[in-house]
């Protein structure tokens, strides 16, 4: 069994998608109270944890992939890439089939949590100056 340590970017991703779902939790508290008068917002915080432990497992997922490849010969290489991709890809699809279904989460709040991963990878190449 290998030694898996997380690289400071990984870290870095951890920490801001955790970030992300009080962000997520509030707005869709305040959206729910201010737009229906309701408090009713409890699927929108579960949907919003739902893809938040999904986006964890990716941020994961893409750190162990990096360092698999890196020790792999090319075409291993492409292949365990691609592979990964399309295990990201699963476990985004899971957690919005599983949010579509059950009745006490929130799609919507899943979605917008999914949806955060890409913002918070994008903000990492023009905010942090170590992941450029």
């Amino acid at each position: 069994m290998s030694n898996f340590s997380l690289s400071p970017i990984a870290k870095r991703m951890l920490w801001l998608v955790c970030a992300a779902l009080p962000a997520l939790a509030v707005g869709g508290v305040l959206f729910y109270r201010l737009y229906w008068q309701s408090w009713a917002s409890m699927p929108w915080v579960l949907g919003a944890t739902l893809g938040t432990v999904a986006n964890l497992s990716k941020v994961l997922l893409l750190e162990f992939t990096v360092s698999r490849a890196i020790a792999m010969d090319k075409q291993k290489s492409v292949n365990f890439v691609r592979l990964m991709h399309l295990a990201r890809l699963f476990a985004a699809a899971v957690v919005l089939f599983i949010a579509a279904f059950v009745p006490f989460i929130n799609l919507w709040g899943a979605a917008a949590t999914l949806l955060s991963f890409q913002l918070i990878t994008y903000s990492m190449k023009f905010f942090w100056k170590e992941a450029r």
